[in-house]
């Protein structure tokens, strides 16, 4: 992400604005009178906007996994509402999940209509509680065609955009029929509109989605390709087919006047030159849109991908943003003047910021609109319309300051606000995506003193030569840099997102002793794991001649993977046996995908040489003492290596009562989607990592009041991440405090928890009362692993027993253990290294048994 790069808005008045638009030889109106803003308009044969400012649709991708909205969905939408705008254009929403271009878009279908009626009806009170007026509520339905994700959907092949997108020229296009059952799908999404309460809909046909791209479709065949009649048919046999199904619905769509694509695979632009519009094909695709009914005309247009003159070349950047403006207020001028007696919607007068009240009167009373449209500036302003009401004019230092960071925040698929109005609730998300961006890491590197005894390297577990990968990634060698992470650790991407680095290689650096800042370590070796694993090839590779050992790993968490993926490597067969169904062991399974989004992509990577060769075999759903054994394996391989982990939770009583439950448990619902919301008042029993991440997916859920609570000092918690949210509003945290039961109702219901304080000798005791209880009180070795591990030695504090000659070997003859199992739960980090150093014990012990001799 870049840092932004904005421009100053240097204009202080109303003439300073004028005498800069007729320096620019621009022909913007500016009406210093704004009173037609309040100007009450009708639509359609039955609705009233109250006014003549717009809500322009801009995403949020903050929708639930089924594309509901989401909680800052709800709150963007109100808060608009609320805020006087008298039509609010909602966002782009897939007409089916196929139609999607990203996660987080909305959605709407049979299965969440409810959900679209609540955040209706959610903005209708919000707009009662403060005013008399109601709200003109259209959804805009879109089909993203070739920028659908995962699978494109073309019309036709348009050189630039294919390139773009990554799409080969070889790609087949939707057939007509494909089409027409789009077609029927933008019908139906709109049949669930009107069911949902939405007053109107919006057929998207801008900015390269499906329908847009059809309007540019010369070069393809068929009923809807080659002439002006075919590249619109589809567009108005949806709205017809909309107006028959629905006739109370308002129709409109957000067309695009001029798309910048070059002719003959572009609409709105001239053919002997692209850079410059040719209006007629949208003036008259604008006439048959009034024709068939549509209410509401909402104009957009692209930038040129060239500048269209000489002057835009020598213009500052603010200018030719100006120069800009003025080209697409003409073009909606131009479709306003084709169809003077349709509503039509103009906008982009957002970096006018506090004079776009008077830019917008100028515009409509001009006769360029009929009303206004805020895209950025309503997403940092949503009570623009409500100052412009009350005071006549808009605050300076509450507008859109175009920075671009909302823009950004899109493009990374994380949900989108503006940053500096709103930063309470953008600015975290932001900082994170910052956090991670080139020029920033680069910047950082350069700080590395590339020591000669790297103390950040001793303290790595992985023993990692930090200076060495820091100063290739500055030097914009990834290869390099990737090469010298993975020699010392065979999941550095896994590593980089969950490794207590501020514990360890960070905390050791003499950065922070200096300065008090440490390199971001963790944050660059992210970066240059995922840029390896999206540019190179990252597999393991493997001898084409294998050894004939045949080596058995049971768990495949972070220490079994590392032990294949380093056996397999020299040659060995290797058969993993997973109780679970997933690779990646407890952070696939139970960490929350906002700390950690998974393991797949880069295991996959790594492994695949050697299970495309089948040198790694995996079996899913076994587990040691239920449906797996020991000893027939020590007689079929020639080495076993334990790394089943620790998943077995301490609970407090013997049967806990509803209401309690463990905090891996919980977690793992909770990944997958299983879990509703929680109560209230949730209580902590901590003892574990999985405690932190437990208590922030409870307060994701709904819980107003987390308690934490512990049995020792502050100083004895440790945890490997990050803990300064413990100080957020609604966390309590109660040390030096012991549970000892639980109260239930009669129905077994927890109702309380029975605790005393350790530091007070008599202390009496005494209960919280709670909604939840989430056990995350520490881990052990399964009972249905250890009783099948009888001839296996284990330690006072139930791990396996290993020896140092061989290193990591168990009191039987070829077996093997690491990871959890034998550390009692050490960072992800620890566990890897373990993985690569067991694998080189029993690569030392497979030589020295040329036959099979457990």
């Amino acid at each position: 992400m870049e840092i932004p790069n904005y421009q100053k808005f240097t204009i202080s008045d109303i003439a300073q604005l004028k005498a800069k638009l007729a320096s620019l030889k621009l022909n913007i109106p500016v009406s210093e009178d704004i009173s037609i803003l309040t100007v009450p308009l009708a639509v359609g044969y039955r609705q009233k906007l109250p006014n003549r400012l717009c809500v322009q649709p801009m995403e949020g991708c903050d929708a639930t996994a089924n594309g509901s909205p989401g909680p800052l969905t709800r709150r963007r939408y109100s808060r608009y509402a609320e805020g006087g705008s008298g039509l609010i254009w909602m966002e782009a929403t897939a007409v089916v999940p196929g139609a999607s271009t990203r996660a987080g878009q909305l959605c709407l279908h049979a299965g969440n209509i409810e959900a679209f009626a609540d955040l209706v009806t959610s903005m209708r009170k919000a707009a009662a509680r403060r005013w008399e007026h109601d709200v003109i509520i259209i959804l805009q339905l879109a089909h993203g065609g070739r920028l659908c994700n995962p699978d494109p959907v073309l019309v036709h092949h348009n050189p630039v955009l294919d390139v773009e997108s990554d799409i080969d020229a070889s790609t087949p296009l939707a057939t007509d029929a494909d089409l027409e059952r789009i077609r029927d799908e933008f019908i139906a999404a709109a049949q669930h509109a009107a069911t949902a309460g939405f007053d109107g809909v919006d057929v998207k046909t801008c900015h390269n989605d499906l329908l847009s791209e059809l309007l540019g479709a010369r070069t393809r065949d068929g009923a809807y390709g080659g002439s002006f009649e075919n590249r619109t048919r589809l567009v108005l046999d949806v709205f017809a087919g909309i107006h028959e199904c629905k006739p109370e619905l308002l129709l409109s769509t957000r067309m695009s006047g001029y798309d910048a694509n070059a002719f003959p695979y572009g609409f709105g632009g001239a053919p002997t030159n692209p850079q410059e519009a040719d209006l007629d094909e949208p003036r008259t695709f604008a006439k048959r849109l009034v024709d068939v009914g549509v209410d509401v005309l909402n104009v957009s247009s692209t930038a040129p991908r060239q500048p269209t003159s000489k002057h835009a070349n020598e213009a500052s950047p603010a200018d030719a943003a100006m120069n800009e403006i003025g080209r697409k207020i003409a073009i909606t001028q131009a479709i306003q003047e084709a169809v003077p007696d349709t509503i039509v919607v103009g906008g982009d007068i957002s970096g006018f910021r506090q004079f776009a009240p008077q830019v917008a009167a100028g515009i409509i009373n001009g006769g360029g609109a009929t009303v206004m449209g805020l895209g950025r500036l309503a997403l940092a302003y949503p009570d623009a319309m409500a100052d412009i009401l009350k005071a006549g004019k808009l605050v300076p230092e509450k507008t859109c300051m175009l920075c671009g960071a909302c823009i950004e925040l899109l493009r990374s698929g994380t949900p989108t606000g503006c940053v500096i109005r709103d930063p309470a609730v953008y600015g975290p998300e932001y900082r994170h995506q910052r956090q991670f961006s080139l020029d920033y890491l680069k910047h950082e590197a350069q700080r590395c003193h590339n020591c000669e005894a790297a103390t950040c390297r001793a303290a790595c577990p992985n023993g990692i030569d930090v200076p060495a990968f820091i100063k290739a990634f500055e030097s914009d060698h990834i290869s390099e840099a990737y090469a010298v992470l993975q020699r010392n650790n065979v999941l550095p991407e896994m590593c980089s997102h969950l490794c207590p680095a501020w514990l360890l290689c960070e905390g050791a650096c003499i950065e922070k002793t200096l300065t008090g800042r440490p390199i971001p370590i963790r944050d660059i070796q992210y970066v240059v794991s995922w840029l390896a694993r999206e540019e190179t090839d990252i597999g393991i590779p493997i001898p084409s001649e294998a050894t004939g050992k045949q080596i058995a790993v049971i768990g495949a968490g972070p220490a079994g993977l590392s032990a294949a993926a380093m056996l397999s490597g020299k040659g060995h067969h290797i058969v993993l046996f997973e109780r679970g169904v997933r690779l990646g062991g407890t952070p696939e399974s139970v960490i929350p995908a906002s700390r950690y989004p998974g393991a797949q992509m880069e295991i996959e990577a790594r492994l695949r040489p050697a299970l495309e060769a089948g040198r790694i075999k995996i079996n899913y759903g076994r587990e040691l003492g239920v449906n797996l054994e020991l000893d027939p394996l020590r007689e079929k391989y020639d080495a076993v290596l334990l790394t089943t982990g620790l998943w077995q939770e301490h609970a407090l009583v013997a049967e806990r009562p509803n209401g309690v439950i463990g905090a891996l448990t919980f977690l793992a619902e909770t990944k997958q989607g299983l879990r509703g919301p929680v109560p209230p008042r949730v209580v902590i029993l901590c003892g574990g990592d999985s405690a932190m991440d437990a208590a922030r997916e409870a307060q994701r859920l709904g819980a107003s009041e987390i308690t934490i609570i512990f049995g020792g000092q502050r100083s004895e918690m440790h945890w490997h991440m990050d803990e300064a949210w413990t100080a957020s509003e609604g966390v309590n945290l109660m040390t030096m405090t012991e549970p000892i039961g639980y109260s239930i109702d009669a129905k077994g219901t927890i109702t309380g928890v029975k605790c005393h304080r350790t530091d007070i000798t008599g202390d009496a005791g005494f209960e919280l009362p709670v909604g939840m209880v989430i056990e995350a009180m520490g881990l052990r070795v399964a009972d249905c692993v250890r009783e099948s591990l009888t001839r296996i030695d284990f330690t006072e504090i139930g791990l396996v027993r290993t020896l140092d000659d061989p290193a990591f070997s168990t009191a039987l003859d070829g077996v093997f253990a690491a990871g959890s199992i034998i550390n009692g739960g050490a960072s992800v980090a620890q566990c890897i290294a373990e993985g690569m150093q067991v694998a080189k014990a029993i690569e030392q012990f497979c030589q020295s048994c040329p036959d099979n001799m457990l």
